[in-house]
């Protein structure tokens, strides 16, 4: 990301500017980028579920899809 695209976003954000990358569009693009990565990484193609692009029979790679996050700021759902 450039500091045009954060600007982009915080201006939406706070002043309602139209997005540069819809996110819709955007999440597909970093979707697709991080299961690039970890396929590169592990060296392997990657099997996906078609309905949610969550990877397939492939522990090590499921492994790289998931995150640690720093006490106290984990997601909340």
């Amino acid at each position: 990301m450039t500091d045009d695209h954060f600007r982009n976003l915080i201006n939406a954000i706070r002043e309602g500017e139209r997005l540069h990358s819809p996110i819709e569009e955007a999440s597909i693009c970093v979707t697709m980028l991080q299961l690039s990565n970890i396929a590169w990484k592990v060296g392997r193609v990657l099997t996906l579920n078609s309905s949610d692009a969550h990877i397939l029979g492939d522990p090590g790679a499921e492994k790289l899809w998931q995150r640690e996050y720093e006490k106290g700021w984990e997601p909340k759902i």
